[in-house]
C-alpha cells in the first residue's frame, strides 16, 4: 500500500513528499520513542535531520522539569495547527527514558518539536547522577542541528510553598519547605544551564574539536558534563533563539478572585516580599532578571537571542486550580502569549541575519530606561514600571 500524507491523506510522491501540500512522509509523524532502543533512536534521528536538511521544517527542543507543561503546550499547538479545536492529539506524559517527537502541520514548513522527559532533563543538571540515556542515544546528534530551544518554568509549581490554592494571601512556608522550594528552583536552573551548555558545544563542535583535541569531543558520542564544562566557555555565542516560558501562567490569573501568584523574597532583598505576580501586569524580563539571576546572566553572556514571557500552556476554570493536576483547557485571559507566538519566535525570524543581540538591546534599555532596572525594581513587579 502506498504511503499517505499525514495531512491530506493523498499518496506521497517518489521523494516521500506530498505533491499536494508538501507535507513530509508519514515516518516523521508524532511519535513516542524509547531512547534505549538504539535502532529506533538512530532511525528517528536520521529522519529528523533529513527533514531539516530538505527544508521541510525546523527542529525545536522543549525542556522542563516534570509537570511544567511541555506536553500540554505541544498538544495545544498541534490542535491549533490541525484546526481540530478540542481534539486530544497528544501522547501521555513523556516518561523517563522516552522522548516525544511532535509533528506540527503547516502551510509551507512542518516543524518538529522534541519533547524531553522531565525526569531525564532534571538528571541532566545533577552531576551526581549518570548522564541520561536520552542525551547519549538521541539528543546529542539532534542538538548539533537544533533550530531553537523552549525552556519551561512553571512558577505555580516552583513557588508552591508561598501559595495556597484557595487563599488570597501570601503564606509562609512551614518547616523546611522554603529550603526545599529553593532547592527545587536551583535544580531547575541547573538543568536549564546544563542543557544550554550542551547546545553551545554541539553547535560549535567542529571548531572546539580542532582547538581542544585533548578534551575528546566527538560528533557521535555525547560528551560528559565535565567535557562540556571544559569546552563551552570557548564556544561562540549560541546562535539559535531561546525562549524561557513562564508556563501555566493562567493558573495565577483566573477570572476574578486572586490577585496573582505570591513569590519568595527577591534574592538580595530578604525580608522584602515582592507583590504578587500577575501575567498581564508583570514585566517578564525583569522577573527573570530578579528571581533567576544566574540563568539571566548566563543568557546574557552566552545566547545571542533570548526572551522571557508568560505562556498559557495549561488552562483551568476551577476556582482554585492545582498546577500539578489541572487538566481542563479553557482560557480565561486572551492577552497571554500562546503556543503559536512562541513557535513563531523560535522558527519564523531570520536570526542568522546581522543585528544586535538581546544582551546588547538590554544594555541599551538600561541606559534609556534606568528605572526599569534599578535595584528596587522588585517593588514594581506587579504593575507597570514608572
Amino acid at each position: 500500500m502506498d504511503a499517505l500524507c499525514i495531512k491530506c491523506r493523498e499518496p506521497l510522491g517518489e521523494d516521500g513528499v506530498c505533491p499536494r501540500c508538501s507535507a513530509p512522509p508519514s515516518g516523521i509523524r508524532s511519535r513516542e520513542l524509547d531512547v534505549a532502543d538504539g535502532a529506533r533512536a538512530a532511525q528517528a534521528v536520521g529522519e529528523l535531520l533529513e527533514h531539516r536538511r530538505r527544508g521541510l521544517g525546523r527542529i525545536v527542543g522543549i525542556a522542563g522539569l516534570p509537570r511544567h507543561g511541555k506536553t500540554k503546550f505541544a498538544d495545544r499547538l498541534r490542535e491549533r495547527a490541525a484546526e481540530r479545536p478540542g481534539a486530544d492529539l497528544r501522547y501521555d506524559k513523556t516518561e523517563r527514558g522516552q522522548v516525544n517527537i511532535y509533528y506540527i502541520p503547516g502551510r509551507r514548513e512542518h516543524h518538529a518539536l522534541v519533547d524531553v522527559a522531565g525526569e531525564d532533563f532534571q538528571a541532566l543538571g545533577d552531576y551526581d547522577r549518570e548522564l541520561p540515556g536520552l542525551m547519549r542515544n538521541f539528543l546529542w546528534p539532534v542538538m548539533q542541528r537544533l533550530d531553537g530551544l523552549l525552556l519551561m518554568a512553571a512558577l505555580p509549581i516552583v513557588w508552591s510553598g508561598w501559595n495556597h490554592p484557595s487563599e488570597d494571601t501570601r503564606r509562609e512556608p512551614a518547616g523546611n519547605e522554603a529550603d526545599e522550594m529553593r532547592s527545587a528552583t536551583r535544580r531547575m536552573v541547573d538543568a536549564h544551564r546544563m542543557l544550554l551548555k550542551y547546545a553551545l558545544v554541539a553547535r560549535d563542535l567542529r571548531k572546539l574539536r580542532r582547538r581542544f583535541p585533548h578534551i575528546g569531543l566527538d560528533e557521535q558520542n555525547a560528551p560528559t558534563r565535565n567535557q562540556v564544562d571544559d569546552a563551552f566557555q570557548a564556544a561562540a555565542y549560541l546562535d539559535i533563539p531561546v525562549f524561557v516560558a513562564f508556563s501555566k501562567a493562567d493558573l495565577y490569573a483566573p477570572a476574578g478572585g486572586r490577585r496573582g501568584l505570591f513569590t519568595p523574597d527577591v534574592p538580595g532583598f530578604a525580608g522584602h516580599a515582592a507583590p504578587p505576580l500577575h501575567p498581564e501586569r508583570t514585566d517578564p524580563l525583569v522577573l527573570g532578571w530578579l528571581h533567576f539571576p544566574d540563568l539571566f546572566q548566563f543568557l546574557m553572556e552566552r545566547v545571542r537571542f533570548f526572551r522571557f514571557d508568560f505562556v498559557q500552556a495549561l488552562e483551568d476554570r476551577s476556582p482554585a486550580p492545582d498546577p500539578n493536576i489541572a487538566v481542563r483547557a479553557d482560557s480565561t485571559i486572551d492577552t497571554l502569549i500562546g503556543a503559536e507566538s512562541v513557535l513563531e519566535f523560535l522558527t519564523a525570524h531570520p536570526w542568522t541575519f546581522p543585528g544586535i543581540s538581546t544582551a546588547t538591546a538590554i544594555r541599551i534599555d538600561r541606559r534609556l530606561r534606568p528605572a526599569r532596572w534599578r535595584a528596587d525594581a522588585w517593588r514594581h513587579l506587579e504593575g507597570a514600571l514608572p
